[in-house]
């Protein structure tokens, strides 16, 4: 009885680590992109709508991975594998 304990406790901890790795992650993208939309500011016109439209396939990846960590911190068992997959590969 110890030993299946042992490792749903082990496997918990895993997936309190990774999720909390991936809060971070997405802080600090969240935090570099802020900082580059702020540095945007100053370009030129053209150079700011391409930069801009760039800008904005990251806000939608930003998003969609915050999506994907949502649902990973509901899952359990092999859903919880699948959407760390789907979560890796997004990020």
């Amino acid at each position: 009885k110890d030993a299946p304990d042992m490792i749903r406790k082990a496997e918990e901890m895993h997936r309190e680590t990774y999720q909390k790795r991936m809060d971070e992650s997405l802080r600090d993208f969240e935090t570099r992109l802020e900082r580059l939309k702020a540095d945007t500011k100053k370009a030129g016109l053209k150079t700011r709508e391409k930069l801009e439209n760039a800008l904005g396939d990251l806000d939608g990846m930003l998003e969609d991975a915050k999506k994907k960590l949502a649902e990973l911190k509901k899952s359990t068992g092999e859903a919880w594998d699948g959407m760390k997959a789907k979560m890796d590969a997004s990020i």
